[in-house]
């Protein structure tokens, strides 16, 4: 209707809010709008689905679309285009809007905006340009760590690129020492603990609200996932990281306090990503199944990866540990024999590399293990181990080498 009124921008986002300000586009498209005052619950939660059932248009054709709910019957729903009369508009997995989550979250937290995170660094990495491939060589070439044919340690205060690229170079794998600090590996626990539950109750009725312990996380629709990948992480003694935006957060911000988004970003040689399939949350118990892989052997074996293993309990002793070969394996194993999957390699066949020389580290709270796709390696377990473990598996890759169907989260 050319004779309706331009609709009038409204003020700033409702305090607590936690995302940017946002007004009317100055070019009257509906861009930025948000619901409370004197709009009800229920009419916002309508314009929430009519959103989520064009979310597809909104994402190609506008630009961006985050449909979040808060507490106090504020909802709020954000659409900016790509230029910039929308105030605090922005884009997609943008540095500016992340960085905006992340500073309202520490002082403001909330499962709902540990979530909104999540999705937005999900989102960004398909804005990253990958025409250009990877850079060359990698990883960096760099001299054997001391004492050579051993298992390296570092504390993480001594851990630089160059150290993780001549660990695995040489060695396989490296331990560093004081990854999570013990107050933060503690509250991970307890998360852990709250989404195993959870998972239960929504394994048993899919319809249940699990959250804010278990959130299920949903891709974007190019990427296949679903019951099958939880299947897998629960048959593993686990549950899948995304599924619990609380404990990545914790982590993810753990990882930060230590420098780890810089070091890893130095090592790829660009912005990291990590897989939704390969982060996972474990409760392990010590009667749990063991068997030697390789990850190469589903992820590929020039794909730039670094797995961080995170024991957030003591273990190696009275818990689960890891048994690994300190050595550096260029090519894949030979697969096959009476194992739980056709990736898995027979006892019989690690033993040929010589069983002697195998280590499993004794991890403190906090301690870490790196290693990439080619460590030959298995949960280690004895009949004399009680405890449970506790440890989070997070894989990241190089995203000009990322393998796809891990489907991808920026770091």
């Amino acid at each position: 209707d050319s004779t309706a009124a331009a609709p009038m921008a409204p003020s700033a986002c409702p305090a607590g809010c936690g995302l940017p300000n946002s007004v009317e586009s100055a070019d009257g498209f509906p861009f930025c709008v948000y619901y409370g005052g004197g709009t009800t619950l229920a009419q916002a939660e309508d314009v929430r689905d009519y959103v989520d059932d064009y979310w597809d248009v909104y994402q190609n054709d506008y630009g961006w679309a985050m449909p979040t709910e808060f507490s106090g019957g504020k909802f709020k729903v954000c659409l900016a285009d790509h230029g910039t009369t929308c105030n605090g508009s922005v884009g997609i997995g943008s540095d500016d809007y992340e960085e905006q989550l992340r500073t309202a979250l520490a002082t403001n937290r909330s499962v709902e905006l540990e979530t909104a995170l999540l999705r937005v660094r999900h989102h960004g990495f398909a804005l990253l340009d990958r025409s250009e491939g990877p850079s060359s060589p990698w990883p960096v070439p760099a001299e054997p760590l001391e004492p050579a044919g051993a298992l390296p340690e570092v504390p993480v205060e001594d851990l630089t690129a160059s150290v993780i690229s001549a660990a695995l170079l040489h060695h396989g794998s490296l331990v560093v020492r004081g990854m999570v600090d013990p107050e933060r590996a503690a509250s991970l626990r307890a998360v852990i603990d709250d989404a195993f539950e959870g998972a239960a109750k929504w394994r048993d009725d899919p319809e249940v609200d699990a959250s804010p312990a278990f959130i299920p996380f949903e891709p974007d629709e190019q990427y296949p996932f679903g019951i099958y990948e939880r299947a897998f992480a629960t048959f593993g003694s686990g549950v899948l990281g995304v599924d619990c935006p609380t404990a990545m957060y914790e982590l993810l911000e753990a990882f930060d306090a230590v420098g780890m988004r810089r070091i890893m970003e130095e090592y790829f040689g660009e912005r990291p990503a990590f897989s939704v399939k390969k982060t996972t949350l474990r409760r392990t118990e010590p009667d749990s199944l063991a068997g030697w892989h390789q990850d190469g052997a589903f992820l590929g074996t020039t794909t730039r990866a670094l797995n961080i293993w995170t024991a957030l309990s003591p273990c190696g002793v009275d818990a689960a540990g890891l048994d690994l070969f300190p050595q550096r394996f260029d090519e894949l194993v030979p697969t096959g024999g009476p194992e739980i999957y056709d990736w898995s390699v027979s006892d019989e066949t690690a033993s040929t590399y010589g069983l002697e020389r195998l280590v499993r580290p004794v991890f403190d709270t906090g301690d870490a293990v790196l290693f990439d796709q080619m460590t030959l390696h298995r949960t280690g377990v004895d009949p004399s181990m009680t405890k449970t473990r506790y440890a989070i598996e997070m894989w990241f890759f190089a995203p000009s080498t990322y393998p796809l169907e891990q489907i991808p989260i920026l770091l």
